[in-house]
């Protein structure tokens, strides 16, 4: 019996275990490790400030704190600073992008509304929302790293097997030792710590085999019934 259930125990360790390393590593821009790259389409939150007069009482020119602003990350699209900036950033990230003068608004048409930022210092305090659009690698990770990630995976998951089924074998036995019977006759000579391996079949005393080996003490029948 004791057996039986250890058996079972085991079986569904591995079980579970077995489904967990089946299941595909997903592995898209769509988590919080995959920066930002060329290509992407990024969902940012930004409030973008400038300085004027040069006193340093910045000045709001730009926000799309609320619902964000969907930006195509390539150069062009973007004035270069904010470009720059915005390559390799995180889904969750925050940053204070500065952007000097010689990658802001440079060679504006003259009458543009974008002419009052030509040579001027541009602060964007960035948060990415999400990457709508890309596909790569984790961090840029090639596909051998990517295999390298999922031997490591693998034994991670034996190593788990490993450490679960120490445990369980480990607490089964505990159990197994704590809810075992004592010997009677042993216990009666003052040896507390000696398990059964049975009892006996007329009066269900429980005994060790050694104390059971010419009968049962207490009615002297002889079947025993091992545990």
């Amino acid at each position: 019996m004791k057996h039986t259930n250890l058996s079972i125990i085991m079986s569904i360790i591995i079980i579970v275990q077995l489904f967990s390393i089946s299941t595909p590593i997903s592995v898209t821009a769509y988590t919080s490790c995959d920066g930002i790259e060329e290509g992407d389409v990024a969902l940012v939150q930004y409030i973008g400030t400038y300085d004027p007069d040069g006193d340093g009482t910045p000045e709001e020119f730009d926000r799309h704190r609320d619902n964000g602003a969907e930006f195509t990350i390539e150069p062009g699209r973007l004035i270069d600073g904010f470009y720059n900036g915005l390559l390799g950033m995180k889904v969750g990230e925050r940053k204070n992008i500065i952007v000097p003068p010689s990658q802001g608004y440079v060679n504006v048409p003259p009458g543009s509304p974008q002419e009052k930022f030509e040579g001027q210092t541009l602060y964007f305090d960035t948060y990415i929302v999400s990457i709508i659009q890309g596909e790569r690698d984790c961090d840029g990770a090639n596909s051998g790293d990517s295999f390298g990630n999922q031997i490591a995976s693998f034994f991670g998951y034996v190593a788990g097997i490993l450490l679960i089924s120490f445990i369980a074998i480990y607490f089964y036995y505990s159990l197994q030792k704590q809810t075992t019977p004592k010997c009677v006759h042993c216990s009666s000579e003052g040896r507390n710590d000696v398990p059964s391996e049975g009892k006996c079949g007329k009066c269900g005393k429980f005994y060790c085999r050694k104390s059971f080996s010419r009968g049962c003490p207490s009615c002297t029948a002889n079947s025993f019934v091992p545990n």
